[in-house]
């Protein structure tokens, strides 16, 4: 799972206090807060996903919105990862979250360019690599946990 972009990263975190978000930030077809938010010609916002998936709208037609003020709310929404229940995480910082920090993500061995195939919790890194041969061989780059 861990690697430089995931995918679908809205299906790790849920909202906190969903209620309170504004809902000028709200799309209108799935009523959360927008993903990639994009503008219609008619003057509608809408997750990008959404709007795609709308038979009304051709992808040519879609303008990525770029209003820093909205961007950065949506960014600052607070979230609760679903692997490992941390809470207040900014939505913005989430995807740091489960690539670095969390110890619930599925990650690699830091020696897997020296064909360790182990895959496990970040949690469990510390223990791999005490038993782990691979890692004796040394790796050049430094450790990703």
């Amino acid at each position: 799972m861990v690697g430089r972009t995931i995918r679908n990263m809205e299906n790790y975190y849920e909202y906190i206090n969903e209620e309170s978000i504004e809902k000028n930030l709200i799309c209108n077809l799935c009523h959360k807060p927008f993903i990639q938010p994009v503008i219609t010609p008619c003057v509608k916002t809408f997750c990008r996903q959404c709007v795609e998936q709308a038979p009304d709208y051709s992808k040519q037609e879609l303008l990525s919105l770029t209003d820093p003020s909205v961007l950065i709310a949506l960014d600052q929404i607070q979230v609760k990862c679903k692997l490992c229940d941390e809470i207040n995480l900014e939505r913005g910082h989430f995807q740091n979250h489960i690539i670095k920090l969390c110890p619930k993500a599925i990650v690699t061995c830091p020696a897997s360019e020296n064909n360790c195939h182990w895959i496990g919790l970040r949690e469990e890194v510390p223990i791999h690599l005490s038993l782990c041969s691979y890692e004796s061989l040394g790796t050049n780059s430094p450790s990703k946990y």
